[in-house]
């Protein structure tokens, strides 16, 4: 699985977090974080029933374990809440569409 470095925030639980894209098997983006101790989170939630995105673009995971992370990684700047387009429904949860914001540096911070 190939990734491509979106860019790295400062988490006060976590330490230095790193934001990384790759993709699913459907070929729709994914984005994981990761830390020191290794894999902290998947931000992105795999929904094919709702449609394809924009590139650039994924639905978010916001809820259970993984509220704290979300908000977190988007005040980090790297992100962007895209309220313009709907939200991806499946079951019990509602995921917002969040956009990569390039380009982000490329050198730890």
């Amino acid at each position: 699985m190939n990734s491509k470095i979106i860019g790295f925030y400062s988490d006060l639980y976590w330490g230095e977090v790193r934001a990384e894209a790759t993709k699913y098997a459907d070929q729709s983006l994914a984005v994981l974080l990761t830390y020191e101790g290794g894999l902290l989170a998947n931000l992105s939630t795999n929904i094919p029933s709702a449609g394809r995105l924009p590139p650039d673009c994924f639905y978010g995971k916001n809820w259970n374990e993984n509220q704290e992370i979300f908000r977190e990684a988007m005040k980090s700047g790297l992100f962007i809440l895209r309220a313009d387009l709907p939200a991806g429904k499946s079951g019990f949860v509602s995921a917002p569409v969040v956009q990569i914001k390039w380009p982000n540096p490329p050198v730890k911070g």
